[in-house]
């Protein structure tokens, strides 16, 4: 369903969804599909949880990008294959989960940038 503050733009190479009111946006080049979490309000939570439903993100394990911690639930939903993160500080539970589910990790904050090419990957 569309939603005034749900923005979509389509080209030949590339997709992106954005929902402001979450704070949230999804991006899809070729086979990649990355997750960009702003700055979503905890109460947003089960809104959140139903974005990544909608909008198939688990069955795609995505990259995530967030910059202020998220909530743990949101890491168990989506099982993303790599997540990128800007904060220096990481709650403990994240980086738990992030360890037992072995999905790899980068901090921009604490290592510095990172780039990603579709044809490279990261490096």
């Amino acid at each position: 369903a569309s939603h005034p503050l749900t923005n979509q733009i389509t080209t030949k190479s590339a997709k992106l969804n954005i929902n402001a009111e979450l704070a949230v946006a999804n991006l899809k080049i070729g086979d990649d599909t990355w997750l960009i979490l702003g700055q979503p309000n905890r109460a947003a939570g089960d809104r959140i949880i139903k974005y990544i439903q909608e909008q198939n993100l688990t069955a795609q394990h995505p990259i995530l990008v967030w910059s202020k911690d998220i909530d743990p639930v949101w890491l168990e939903q989506l099982q993303p294959r790599m997540a990128i993160y800007t904060s220096s500080e990481l709650n403990p539970q994240t980086k738990q989960i992030l360890r037992q589910k072995q999905i790899t990790y980068y901090n921009t904050a604490l290592e510095g940038e990172i780039s990603w090419t579709h044809q490279q990957g990261f490096s």
